[in-house]
């Protein structure tokens, strides 16, 4: 578990904000948030501002928090 991690957009050290539990897996992901960054989420056709959202993997390599993707 990491309790800090640089924001990938910024560098900002951030504190874990929680974690990405998979279902069905045995795979837990450190969650961090970075509000000086901002993303966006999607309801329907309408698209909303929200603190910059990711997870990092066991090896240190950021992850899109919906997709599991790298950044």
């Amino acid at each position: 578990m990491r309790h800090t991690f640089p924001c990938p957009r910024c560098n900002r050290i951030l504190k874990r904000s929680g974690d990405l539990i998979i279902e069905g897996q045995a795979v837990t992901l450190d969650t961090f948030q970075c509000d000086e960054c901002m993303g966006e989420f999607k309801i329907g056709n309408s698209t909303f501002p929200t603190a910059f959202t990711f997870v990092v993997d066991a090896d240190g390599r950021v992850l899109n928090h919906t997709t599991l993707k790298p950044l």
